[in-house]
């Protein structure tokens, strides 16, 4: 994901120790896409997502 001007929380799947982040709209307006996933993770201001970066993942119960 491209760097961000504010701090930001990314829609995710946690699977054992691997996030997978949805190609889908990441919009705070978009809650559809809520079902499939079961975390966030924090992408820092003014940082870009890349495959393999570490990241901090906020998740819930199933």
């Amino acid at each position: 994901m491209p760097a961000t001007s504010m701090r930001r929380f990314v829609r995710a799947k946690l699977t054992g120790t691997e996030v997978v982040i949805d190609k889908k709209g990441h919009y705070a307006s978009v809650l559809h896409n809520m079902i499939d996933n079961n975390c966030l993770i924090e992408q820092i201001k003014g940082k870009s997502l890349q495959v393999g970066d570490q990241v901090t993942v906020y998740s819930w119960p199933d």
